[in-house]
């Protein structure tokens, strides 16, 4: 702004290859993952389809075979408490990632309490879930907020098939009609396919992914009207 003051008010000694205003910094990759997700969410299966293979791009993700740079992980200001779960195998439940908890890991991690276990031997101390609310008590606005930040997350520390796999799974998901009327059902199904995914992890097979889901509604529905009976 000085050197256009300047240069308005005719001073011909001010260099002409300099800016007259800032320039705006470039948007951070998690910027620009987190709005993409966002837009995702809204777009059609075949645009969905075709945009899950761009996102790769986008990412420059890392083999989900080898550990991730602790920059990829920064970019997206996912604490390492989080990841250290996932290196060793363990549940990473989605309630970490609401921008509650994302702030209270970054502002409070230092005090937050850790328990000790051995895997395979080795000693890891990892974080305490305990002392964070039942990701089962979630709410729908906090559970879109959180498995979004969550694809961030995938999307700097996996391959391009896990990116369009959970993806998928959450972008489905949030499109259900159950979403407003039986949301404790579309909750529990995202719960059990995130645990049993740790636990044996296996290529998405949308047919039975599909199955499970409208077995999970069913099953909710029948238990809803045995408490009204």
């Amino acid at each position: 702004m000085a050197l256009q003051l300047l240069r308005d008010a005719g001073n011909t000694n001010v260099t002409l290859d300099k800016p007259l205003l800032p320039v705006p910094l470039a948007p951070t990759t998690a910027t620009s993952l987190q709005q993409w997700i966002s837009a995702f969410v809204n777009l059609s299966p075949n645009s969905q389809a075709q945009g899950a293979a761009v996102l790769g791009g986008i990412t420059g993700a890392t083999p989900s075979s080898a550990r991730p740079v602790v920059s990829s992980i920064s970019k997206v200001l996912i604490h390492h408490f989080i990841q250290d779960l996932a290196d060793t195998g363990e549940y990473c439940p989605l309630m970490l990632f609401s921008n509650k908890n994302t702030e209270c890991l970054h502002c409070e991690g230092h005090s937050l309490k850790h328990t000790k276990v051995h895997i395979k031997g080795v000693s890891h101390h990892l974080l305490d879930l305990s002392q964070f609310e039942n990701e089962r008590e979630l709410d729908p606005l906090t559970w879109q907020e959180a498995f979004q930040y969550y694809l961030t997350w995938i999307a700097a520390v996996n391959d391009a098939q896990a990116i369009k796999h959970w993806t998928s799974h959450f972008t489905t998901l949030a499109k259900d009609e159950a979403i407003q009327k039986n949301f404790q059902a579309i909750l529990e199904f995202d719960i059990e396919t995130r645990q049993n995914y740790v636990l044996r992890p296996h290529v998405h097979d949308e047919t039975e992914w599909s199955h499970r889901l409208q077995k999970k509604k069913y099953a909710m529905l029948q238990d809803e009207l045995f408490c009204y009976s």
